[in-house]
């Protein structure tokens, strides 16, 4: 059956590896049902092979589905895995492949995952395992970010964790599982048994002084779904405007410039509208962290931080407080739960 808008919501599946991951990508998908409603793309990092490619009739002796390299122009079907012909992108458009060949290059997992992201969007399941460097990292931001899932390997167990340490790193990922578990994940997704973690999706204040890093910052969170209410740049701007923006969270760069330190701003706002903070800073010594400690931050982040810490830490920040405000149920405070 070719795609068609009719199937599963969840039924676009695509894998990368490298380094160490010819073993996990083999036991995965030997591990997948054949009458998975759901098309697999595979991109493996491979130098260019001038005789004939033996990885899909390798991986299909054991599996289920029908396996098969995949073919520039070509139409694809569900229940059937597609494999990247080495030293090629394999790049995913509504209901047709491209293979675009370069000798000199590897297969581009992030080339992979960004077209399946902007073609299917929420369709979409991101599996990264084994592999050194970074690739895949910004794939997974794209599948994250156009409202796709994201699984890693569980790098403990990964011949080669630096690919899926990157993604956890910097990307929210909502999986991070070891391999036999990953096919039984895939079947939950695609058959909508199961849905991805859920995210608080608060509203924001951001306090930093540094105008790229503050614009970066409210543009990383605004693609996780947070709405930032406000961006300013010092303790006093914070505090003005946090009555009228009302947020539901507040990060706050330490040393902030002008006369007020970011400190003093958050005790105000945590005292007088009880607004946890998250803290930004350069420093992590002992006098910067005694100055943070009487406004009851739930966080404390040394720069530089990765998204994904962020992330962590609003979430983790919003669950504490959220918990709470339900053992305190007659407390009127100026934050709202999330």
């Amino acid at each position: 059956m070719l795609y068609s808008a009719s199937v599963a919501t969840r039924n676009i599946i695509v894998i990368g590896g490298s380094a160490g991951g010819l073993n996990p990508l083999r036991e995965l998908l030997n591990l997948l049902p054949a009458g998975l409603n759901a098309a697999t793309f595979v991109v493996i990092h491979r130098t260019y092979a001038r005789r004939f490619d033996f990885l899909p009739s390798a991986l299909s002796r054991h599996a289920l589905m029908e396996v098969s390299s995949a073919v520039d122009g070509q139409t694809f079907e569900n229940g059937h895995i597609y494999i990247a012909p080495p030293g090629s992108h394999l790049i995913v458009d509504p209901a047709v492949l491209h293979v675009e060949m370069n000798a000199k290059q590897l297969g581009s997992i992030n080339v992979l995952f960004e077209s399946a992201a902007k073609a299917y969007r929420e369709r979409v399941i991101g599996v990264l395992i084994s592999g050194m460097l970074h690739d895949g990292t910004e794939g997974c931001w794209e599948i994250r970010k156009h409202g796709g899932v994201t699984i890693i390997q569980d790098p403990s167990e990964a011949a080669y964790p630096s690919m899926p340490q990157s993604a956890m790193k910097n990307v929210p990922v909502d999986y991070c599982i070891r391999i036999p578990e990953i096919p039984g994940k895939l079947q939950e997704l695609v058959a909508g048994v199961a849905s991805p973690p859920r995210s608080q999706k608060a509203r924001v204040m951001i306090v930093e002084d540094e105008w790229l890093l503050a614009t970066e910052l409210e543009r990383q969170l605004t693609e996780l779904g947070y709405i930032v209410v406000a961006t300013v740049a010092s303790g006093e701007q914070a505090l003005d405007v946090a009555a009228s923006v009302i947020p539901d969270i507040v990060l706050m760069d330490v040393g902030l410039a002008g006369r007020m330190k970011g400190t003093e701003a958050a005790l105000h706002l945590w005292q007088y509208s009880q607004l946890p903070i998250v803290y930004l800073t350069a420093r992590s010594d002992e006098a910067t962290i005694a100055a943070a400690q009487p406004s009851m931050p739930y966080a404390f982040l040394t720069k530089p931080y990765t998204v994904g810490q962020i992330h962590s830490a609003l979430q983790l920040a919003l669950g504490r407080r959220e918990r709470e405000l339900q053992k305190m149920p007659s407390v009127t405070t100026g934050s709202r739960a999330s």
